[in-house]
């Protein structure tokens, strides 16, 4: 899996920082303050890491929304925490919650492919065990 992730993130490089820009494109100006009040990750009842390595590595790299999960996660790159969370809230919100948009299959997907992102926040320090903001 480190060579794919790897080989994503040279092939989206350009990519890199941009997720905010390409949320504002969508849907308009991103209020700062909006940013600033995030404390942690709003759908931690929906978080879980029980989702075995194979699943996963599905999810991220091979599912046919991996393509542009990957895109998405490399523009996270060079963002703050809160910045990171506001951009998985969002795309949550229009991949997972708005059931008309997507397959049950392309949400569990999104689920678990954002799950895993907000799990290697997690293991990396930038959330604690409750899923709150540390750095």
């Amino acid at each position: 899996m480190a060579k794919e992730f790897k080989e994503f993130d040279k092939k989206f490089a350009k990519l890199a920082g941009t997720a905010l820009k390409t949320i504002e494109s969508i849907k308009g100006r991103v209020p700062k303050e909006d940013i600033q009040d995030i404390e942690g990750w709003p759908y931690i009842e929906r978080f879980t890491e029980d989702y075995s390595q194979s699943f996963i590595a599905y999810a991220v790299y091979t599912a046919p929304t991996a393509l542009f999960w990957q895109q998405c996660r490399v523009s996270l790159k060079g963002l703050s925490t809160k910045e990171k969370l506001y951009c998985l809230t969002w795309w949550w919100d229009v991949h997972v919650v708005d059931e008309k948009m997507h397959s049950n299959a392309e949400r569990r997907m999104w689920i678990v492919c954002i799950n895993n992102y907000i799990g290697a926040l997690k293991r990396g320090g930038q959330l604690d065990l409750n899923l709150k903001v540390q750095k």
